[in-house]
């Protein structure tokens, strides 16, 4: 069936609809999901069929009346489930963790990076190690209150894994003393690994989930580290502060009116990786009017942003002594 894509509404430079564009968002992360996804899915794992539910992950959406529908696989591997877990996470916790009295942004880790196999392990240990610490500063009457997220890092020339905590305390004083009770039982640990800074606000970096999903990444990395955290937890409230629930449900977009209209009938959109978009297989109309020439520029993280300022500099010196050389000769 030959499909006749809409896609005028990708040329208008006109402001468009709010929620067209949180739509296009959204049609951004299904396109990576569905990538990231085919990549997982290839391998042999225990977790397949995690993988073949997250491909189906929001590929449907119906428009009826005012609203448009669609069901999510709620799985820790979807970038598309993680997105709106993270936001309902900052809407859940960012009230209780705004009011803490100077908020520290705390790191832990044992420093040693692990193979595939110690991943779990290591988890295990570093939680038991900071039930501890807590134990300890509550016999001494100190209460600490924050919120506690595990999160690991693969490094992909050698297929290791970095398995760190990151805390929000509330105090100075309270998080070197959970730095300074952690370096007693974590023998294994260095002063310099750890880190306190004050916490910046910065809700979305802290709430991101368990490991950060990148193109460059490779699927048995990553499926390590969906295995060894399947079904544990990623976020620990303490000190007070209520759990906010993780499950995601089904997802309604506010009100459309002003952009698809009103739909008296159900209209089926299916996703079309090769579109990138929704689309109405009946009328061949495109949903959101995304398209990858819309997304943002890669932002350029502090390692390479440092190694493009060492190579300019470099080619500067290079070029001074070029001119040097020949000026002398």
């Amino acid at each position: 069936m030959e499909l006749l894509l809409d896609t005028s509404a990708q040329l208008r430079k006109a402001t468009i609809p709010k929620g067209q564009e949180k739509l296009r968002k959204r049609a951004r992360r299904v396109r990576y999901k569905q990538e990231h996804i085919e990549r997982l899915k290839a391998l042999d794992s225990p977790l397949h069929k995690m993988y073949v539910r997250a491909d189906f992950c929001a590929t449907e959406i119906i428009h009826q009346g005012d609203k448009l529908t669609t069901e999510y696989c709620n799985s820790r591997c979807c970038s598309v489930c993680n997105s709106i877990r993270t936001a309902k996470l900052i809407e859940g916790y960012s009230p209780v963790l705004d009011k803490l009295k100077e908020p520290q942004m705390v790191t832990l880790t044992y420093g040693q990076r692990v193979k595939k196999e110690g991943i779990r392990p290591r988890t295990e240990v570093m939680n038991k190690t900071i039930r501890q610490v807590f134990d300890t500063l509550r016999k001494r009457g100190i209460k600490a209150k924050g919120i506690r997220k595990t999160e690991i890092a693969s490094r992909e020339t050698d297929n290791t894994f970095h398995v760190h905590f990151h805390l929000i305390i509330e105090g100075a004083e309270v998080s070197k003393l959970i730095v300074s009770e952690w370096l007693k039982r974590a023998t294994q640990a260095k002063r310099p690994a750890q880190d306190i800074r004050a916490f910046d606000g910065n809700y979305k970096e802290l709430f991101k989930y368990v490991t950060k999903e990148h193109h460059n990444s490779s699927p048995e990395n990553q499926d390590a580290i969906y295995k060894a955290m399947y079904g544990k937890r990623i976020f620990q409230p303490f000190g007070g502060i209520k759990k906010v629930s993780e499950e995601i449900e089904v997802f309604q977009i506010d009100s459309v009116l002003d952009w698809l209209g009103y739909a008296r009938y159900p209209i089926k959109y299916t996703w079309i990786q090769e579109a990138h978009d929704w689309i109405d297989l009946k009328t061949g109309v495109c949903l959101s009017g995304y398209h990858p020439s819309q997304d943002p520029k890669p932002k350029i993280d502090k390692g390479k942003r440092k190694e493009l300022r060492k190579a300019r500099l470099k080619a500067r010196q290079t070029k001074e002594i070029m001119k040097k050389t020949k000026f002398t000769r």
